[in-house]
């Protein structure tokens, strides 16, 4: 499998979600939400951490998978995974830490994964009752020069 992803420019995150076939997606994924960032055009090297036990905070989470100069995924770079790569998330649910949305007042991650109804893009919540459990994966990236 390639491990790099090309974000292009002037897509709307909402353009983005369309790109991605989805089979379904939750409806504060938008612009208003997770705002495009500029930054992230470009060529980008991936990989999927795994840390493999249960965590309870962003603050946690980030220096565990942001290592050797990798950074955490942000929205551009996993809605472009997600349609680069669609099957990944059948295996595991796919986090990207490097962006916050805010919905309903709390904040959120982007994550895609596998459910009855097929591929979909949710929000996560993080908070006391549910950390990042075991099974998920962390897409991190790595400007590509």
């Amino acid at each position: 499998m390639q491990n790099t992803l090309t974000v292009v420019p002037k897509l709307s995150i909402t353009e983005r979600v369309a790109l991605g076939k989805y089979d379904w997606s939750s409806k504060d994924i938008k612009d208003d939400v997770f705002p495009n960032n500029a930054a992230t055009i470009g060529k980008w090297k991936w990989k999927l951490a795994h840390i493999n036990r249960e965590i309870w905070s962003e603050e946690e989470a980030k220096p565990a998978v942001e290592v050797d100069g990798w950074s955490a995924a942000k929205t551009e770079h996993i809605l472009t995974f997600g349609e680069m790569f669609p099957e990944e998330q059948r295996k595991y649910p796919i986090i990207a830490l490097g962006s916050t949305g805010r919905s309903l007042g709390t904040p959120h991650f982007l994550v895609l994964h596998e459910h009855e109804r097929g591929r979909y893009r949710n929000l996560y919540l993080l908070d006391s009752l549910a950390g990042f459990n075991p099974e998920f994966r962390f897409l991190v990236v790595k400007k590509q020069l």
